[in-house]
């Protein structure tokens, strides 16, 4: 798949933002407070709505007053908009979205076009419509006002499963950096980075993995050879450690210095 180009406008200090020629991989680089992370919340934003509702989706981002864009007036600042360009399985997708009155009962109004053709149509205070195929059409009219219609598009184009998987993850240093319990879930990462230890000693029997894992941090730290998870014995927590070679860990740490298996955290 590949994202032509996404646009958003309406979300904390974002008024109106889009990217285009969209790569798999992208590295946004900014000063502090320049909207690197509104932008990020902005797409989990778009997730929470299709998935929970516009009502439970700002709810969970703390209400009108934390999302709203303080650059905008009146109705714009009420208005929360989203467009994707992207081809999904060889369809040529184009969806928007657009969430109106936030501060006060939230309306969705929503357009997919696939190949060049309507596949679903929705209106402010409007029911939606879905198109289908063989040209018939059907209305939905039980759905709440504040509820995506893309779900009924899931047969059809991969687009609702795709967004409804946007995932924002913040690493807490002090947090991310502590040995795991034992009882961490090693099925899904901390949206903190709380029991990355232990989703590093599930993966890391990849070898695959540990070679990526490995080239990735080696721009991080260079010299590192390897990365690796050990259980403490007392606790048994599960730590993250690296050996470096002689040489990088003497120009990190001096000569006089030979100390190595270290933990990651002592850097």
């Amino acid at each position: 798949m590949s994202n032509d180009s996404i646009e958003i406008a309406g979300f904390k200090s974002v008024a109106r933002l889009r990217l285009e020629q969209l790569k798999p991989f992208g590295v946004f680089a900014g000063p502090n407070g320049s909207g690197k992370s509104n932008l990020m919340d902005a797409l989990a934003f778009v997730s929470a709505v299709i998935e929970l509702g516009a009502v439970k989706a700002i709810r969970k981002f703390r209400g009108f007053a934390q999302i709203h864009c303080y650059k905008l007036r009146k109705n714009n600042a009420r208005t929360f908009e989203f467009d994707i360009q992207a081809t999904m399985n060889a369809q040529k997708l184009s969806y928007s979205l657009k969430v109106h009155d936030m501060d006060t009962r939230p309306q969705l109004e929503e357009r997919l076009i696939v190949d060049g053709v309507i596949v679903l149509s929705r209106k402010k205070s409007q029911a939606s419509t879905l198109y289908k195929k063989d040209g018939t059409q059907s209305t939905i009219d039980s759905l709440p006002s504040d509820v995506s219609a893309l779900m009924f598009t899931k047969g059809e184009v991969p687009l609702h499963d795709y967004l409804t998987n946007i995932q924002v993850f913040r690493f807490d240093p002090l947090g991310a950096k502590e040995p795991d319990g034992s009882s961490a879930d090693a099925t899904l990462l901390d949206s903190h980075g709380h029991n990355v230890a232990t989703m590093l000693a599930m993966l890391e029997k990849n070898e695959e993995f540990q070679s990526q894992v490995v080239d990735w941090m080696t721009l991080l730290v260079p010299g590192m050879e390897q990365i690796h998870t050990a259980p403490e014995r007392l606790r048994m927590w599960s730590v993250i450690s690296s050996p470096f070679g002689r040489q990088s860990w003497d120009a990190l740490l001096g000569a006089n210095r030979a100390v190595w298996p270290c933990h990651i955290s002592d850097l």
